[in-house]
């Protein structure tokens, strides 16, 4: 599954059995879909939204879409993701919307992606600084390494609120960061390519996604996104100082840093009601 750092698929299932616990306790009933590499991390993957007909009828599943009808995976245990790490897959990602109101985002997400070259230390202390503008908004901001070069940031919202409003009130809290901090972006088009820090709100457009709190990355050294406590975000030096090799480790040493992301859960800041 990573040639460069010897490791098979057992390697990676023990990984999940190894953080299954925390990992179930968030996306347990999210809906997700998969990046899958049948023919090894060296060649193209591909994104798998659709739960395939020859899956087994203990998978849950569930049909939505407001253009196109997908039949998602209903994250539910060890055992289904065990089942798709068998179909190849080295990525999960989580859509925000989760059993049994499949209608209400969980939370809002900015995706932080860097330009090329930046340093992560680089994006690591920007993700830091617009911490206080996203929580000056009244959201609770948590964190994670993507598993790549960037970081995700993630508010936790009371369900109440549909997809493009969600995208809405981010766009405004997006807009605010651009004002203050120079070469970073909203806008794709204005993004990572031309040499600024795009801060991609698409992760939460309808059935958009981030990928899933302690998944794997298709990446040769194997990193995890691992979810944590803004100190140790805040100590980290690069994204390869968690991998399937240490991550299981590092966060049997931890509390689990997400695990008041329920209780943190906050009105949308548009809603005048």
């Amino acid at each position: 599954m990573f040639p460069a750092v010897g490791l098979r698929k057992r390697d990676i299932g023990k990984y999940y059995r190894d953080v299954h616990v925390p990992l179930l306790a968030f996306v347990r009933g999210h809906i997700a879909y998969v990046k899958r590499y049948p023919h090894g991390l060296d060649q193209n993957g591909f994104f798998q939204k659709n739960l395939p007909q020859y899956a087994p009828d203990w998978i849950p599943s569930v049909v939505l879409g407001k253009w196109k009808k997908v039949r998602y995976t209903v994250i539910d245990s060890l055992r289904t993701l065990l089942w798709w790490l068998n179909q190849d897959v080295l990525e999960f990602h989580l859509v925000p919307l989760r059993s049994p109101d499949f209608q209400h985002p969980r939370y809002m997400a900015f995706d932080i992606d860097p330009p090329e070259g930046m340093p992560f230390k680089e994006i690591r202390d920007f993700t830091i600084a617009i911490r206080p503008i996203i929580e000056s908004f009244g959201y609770n901001a948590f964190v994670k390494p993507s598993g790549k070069r960037g970081a995700h940031v993630l508010c936790p919202l009371e369900a109440r609120w549909s997809a493009e409003k969600v995208f809405e009130a981010a766009k405004e809290v997006g807009e605010v960061i651009v004002q203050r901090w120079p070469n970073t972006s909203i806008n794709p088009k204005k993004g990572r390519h031309q040499g600024n820090i795009l801060i991609d709100l698409m992760r939460n457009y309808p059935f958009q996604s981030v990928v899933m709190p302690w998944s794997t990355r298709a990446v040769a050294q194997a990193t995890v996104s691992v979810p944590m406590r803004w100190e140790d975000f805040a100590q980290m030096e690069s994204p390869e100082q968690f991998t399937v090799h240490t991550a299981s480790r590092w966060i049997a040493q931890h509390d689990n840093a997400w695990a008041t992301f329920d209780a943190a859960a906050s009105y949308l800041h548009t809603d005048k009601s």
